[in-house]
């Protein structure tokens, strides 16, 4: 059987698709100690994904864990977000501004407009699927540049992401050791450049994203 582990969005769309589906493979989104299947992986936190993107010379974006360098990149000019390790829809995320700001984790710079932003989801080292970023509600936006469903921002899926933002991407899920997730990219075209923000192994999804999921699933079951 096809078996799908975790209680996230994404997960509970996809079990309800395979409850009586023919295979022999399990995909995991959770990080509950698996042995086998895909992504048995424990869950690699914000941070510890910078590091490893950073190491495996993924493209990303600036980021430290000593204040003082936060400091003096908001004395230069940068916004500076300040970030928790463990976080979720970026409800960590503040500015300098904020009281919480110094106690952070870690601190990442923000790449400056002109840009927009591509999720890419990747599985078994292939693209499945994307989504460029579109702000359906501006009632949402809050103060920092956050985009989400929370802050008012969709997907269109029918645009195809340059190749060089498809190809970080893939390497970004390489150096995290994961068999899939959702990769979140800035792009700026002006200059050529890709950043990867993060990689996220459960991700919300909706109904296209996850009909590709379903199809990829099953392509891998039927091979393996």
């Amino acid at each position: 059987m096809i078996k799908i582990t975790g209680d996230c969005e994404a997960a509970r769309k996809l079990r309800a698709l395979f409850v009586e589906a023919e295979g022999d493979l399990e995909v995991h989104f959770d990080a509950g100690g698996w042995t086998k299947g895909l992504n048995c992986i424990a869950y690699v936190n914000g941070l510890r994904q910078l590091e490893r993107y950073r190491d495996a010379s993924v493209p990303t974006v600036e980021f430290t864990e000593d204040v003082a360098v936060a400091r003096r990149w908001v004395r230069e000019g940068s916004l500076v977000f300040g970030r928790d390790r463990v976080h979720e829809e970026g409800t960590d995320i503040v500015g300098p501004q904020d009281e919480r700001w110094s106690r952070k984790d870690f601190w990442s710079k923000v790449v400056p407009e002109p840009l927009v932003e591509w999720r890419v989801q990747v599985f078994c080292g292939k693209r499945i699927g994307q989504g460029l970023k579109f702000q359906e509600d501006r009632t949402k936006a809050g103060a920092l540049p956050i985009r989400n469903r929370r802050t008012g921002w969709k997907m269109t899926h029918g645009i195809v992401p340059p190749i060089k933002v498809e190809l970080a991407a893939i390497m970004a899920v390489k150096a995290l050791g994961y068999d899939f997730a959702a990769v979140d990219t800035i792009w700026k075209e002006a200059t050529r450049e890709v950043f990867v923000l993060e990689s996220n192994r459960c991700p919300g999804m909706d109904d296209w994203t996850v009909e590709r999921y379903r199809e990829a699933i099953v392509r891998e079951a039927r091979r393996g």
